[in-house]
C-alpha cells in the first residue's frame, strides 16, 4: 500500500491524482468494513428473529392463560414454599409455630383429574395410605368452578393437607377431565404437575354414572327415566350422544384437550377395571409414575369376601386397621337390557380406537 503524502505535497497535482492519494489508505478499510458489516447484519437479524419468537410465545401463552390468578401470585406462593422447605419452623392448623419436622401446606404436585365413576375415590384412598403421599380428602372443584377459582391460589392451597418437603400433595376432582377451562388453568399453576386419569369400560362407566344419578334423585323423592330411555333415542334408535353419562365416556374428546397443553409423559392412565380386580398391579404402576418408594403389598391390600371387593390393612401404631370404601361404593347397578349394551358397545368402538391411538395404549374393552 502506498504511503500517505502530506497535503502540502499535493499542491499542483491534478484532481484525480489528489483523490488517489487521499483514498489509498481506505482500500483495505473498505474491504474489512464490508466483512464486519455482513457479520453485524447477521447478528441483528438473529436477534430480531429471537425477539419475534419470544413475543409470539408470550402472546400464545397469554391466550391460553385465563384471567383471575396473576403470575406474581403464583411466584409468591412458590417462593413461600421454597422458604418453608429451608425453615425449621412451621405452622400447625391452629396457626401455632412448631418445630421440625417442618410441615406446611403446598400446591398439589399430583392431581387426579377423572374420570367420574371410574375408580377415582378408590385410587385416592389407596394412595393416601402411602407414607410419601398426602391427599386432600374432599373434592376441591377449584379449576372447574368459577366461584372457587375466583378465591385465588392461596385459598386453593389452604384446602390441601399439611405435608413435609419429601411428600407429594395430591387432590382429586373428577370433573376436571371434562371441564373446558381446567387444563389451561392447571397449566398456568404448574406446567410440570403430574396427572392421574382413571378410565373404565365406557359402557360400564356410563351405567355406573346413571346409577349414582338415580340414587341421588331417589334420595330427593324424584323420579327418573330408565337408562335405555335416556341413552337411546326412542325415535331414531341411535345413541343419545349428548346424554352426559355417554358424553363423559367418550374419553378421547376430553383427553385431547389435556394433551394440547401437557405432554403424554405427565399423564398416567389407570385401568379402573383392573384397579378393582388387580389393585396391586395398578398401584405399582402409579408408584413408578410418581417416583415414590414401593409400599403396596399383599399384606396391605386384600380381598374382602363380605364386601365383595378389595380393602386395605392400614398400619397404625404398629398394628393394622382394616379400611374399606364407603357404603356408596360398589352400589348395585340397575338391570340394563343386553340390546342396549350392544348398541352402546358398537357406538363406543370407534371412539375407543381414537383414544387408543391418541395415548398409544389399549384397554381390554371388548
Amino acid at each position: 500500500m502506498e504511503s500517505l503524502q502530506p497535503t502540502s505535497s499535493l499542491r499542483g497535482e491534478s484532481l484525480s491524482r489528489r483523490l488517489h492519494y487521499l483514498l489509498a489508505p481506505c482500500h483495505f478499510n473498505i474491504k474489512t468494513t464490508r466483512f464486519s458489516s455482513a457479520i453485524l447484519v447477521i447478528v441483528v437479524c438473529t436477534l430480531c428473529l429471537i425477539l419475534f419468537n419470544l413475543k409470539s410465545a408470550i402472546i400464545s401463552s397469554s391466550s391460553i392463560q385465563p384471567a383471575g390468578i396473576s403470575m406474581s401470585e403464583i411466584d409468591a406462593l412458590r417462593q413461600e414454599r421454597s422458604r418453608t422447605k429451608d425453615s425449621k419452623l412451621h405452622l400447625n392448623s391452629s396457626g401455632e409455630t412448631l418445630t421440625a419436622p417442618h410441615k406446611s401446606k403446598t400446591l398439589p404436585g399430583v392431581i387426579i383429574i377423572g374420570a367420574r365413576k371410574a375408580g377415582t375415590r378408590a385410587l385416592l384412598d389407596y394412595l393416601n395410605v402411602h407414607p410419601q403421599v398426602m391427599a386432600a380428602r374432599q373434592e376441591i372443584h377449584f379449576f372447574s368452578n368459577e366461584r372457587n377459582y375466583g378465591k385465588g391460589l392461596r385459598w386453593y392451597m389452604n384446602q390441601m393437607p399439611f405435608s413435609t418437603p419429601d411428600q407429594l400433595t395430591m387432590e382429586k376432582t373428577p370433573n376436571y377431565l371434562v371441564s373446558s377451562v381446567t387444563p389451561a388453568r392447571v397449566h398456568r399453576m404448574n406446567s410440570s404437575v403430574l396427572l392421574l386419569l382413571t378410565l373404565r369400560h365406557p359402557v360400564t362407566r356410563a351405567i355406573s354414572d346413571y346409577t349414582q344419578i338415580l340414587a341421588n334423585r331417589d334420595s330427593k323423592g324424584l323420579t327418573s327415566k330408565d337408562f335405555a330411555e335416556l341413552a337411546i333415542n326412542s325415535r331414531t334408535g341411535e345413541v343419545t350422544e349428548n346424554y352426559r353419562p355417554v358424553w363423559v365416556s367418550t374419553y378421547h374428546l376430553h383427553v385431547a384437550r389435556w394433551l394440547q397443553l401437557f405432554p403424554l409423559r405427565q399423564i398416567h392412565f389407570v385401568d379402573g377395571d383392573r384397579l378393582i380386580t388387580e389393585p396391586l398391579t395398578e398401584l405399582r404402576g402409579v408408584e413408578n409414575f410418581l417416583g415414590v418408594q414401593p409400599f403396596f403389598t399383599s399384606d396391605i391390600i386384600y380381598f374382602n369376601t363380605t364386601r365383595g371387593f378389595h380393602c386395605m390393612r392400614v398400619p397404625v401404631n404398629g398394628t393394622y386397621r382394616d379400611s374399606c370404601l364407603g357404603k356408596s361404593k360398589g352400589r348395585k347397578h340397575p338391570p340394563v337390557e343386553e340390546w342396549v349394551k350392544t348398541k352402546l358397545n358398537e357406538y363406543f368402538h370407534k371412539h375407543n380406537e381414537r383414544l387408543f391411538k391418541l395415548i398409544g395404549r389399549r384397554f381390554d374393552w371388548t
